[in-house]
């Protein structure tokens, strides 16, 4: 069963655009976008499992230099 989340994420001032066109390239990313408020990015992703969503946070996300913060909700699926 697939799974997605998620992810709001806060940057180093000026670097929003660079990220968001960044992580739009990225496999199971089903939208990256720029938002006003408590966070700069909202991410939404789509993977196979949660391992996947893991891998995609740690070993990509957690690695751009300009990401200060991150939180990641998880979605309910209900089938329909």
């Amino acid at each position: 069963m697939a799974v997605s989340a998620f992810i709001l994420v806060n940057i180093k001032r000026g670097g929003e655009g660079t990220v968001v066109n960044e992580i739009r390239k990225k496999p199971g990313v089903i939208y990256a976008d720029e938002l006003y408020g408590g966070f700069d990015i909202i991410i939404k992703i789509k993977k196979d499992n949660m391992e996947e969503i893991q891998n995609f946070l740690i070993n990509y996300l957690r690695k751009i230099e300009d990401i200060e913060k991150t939180k990641t909700l998880i979605t309910i699926e209900d089938g329909s």
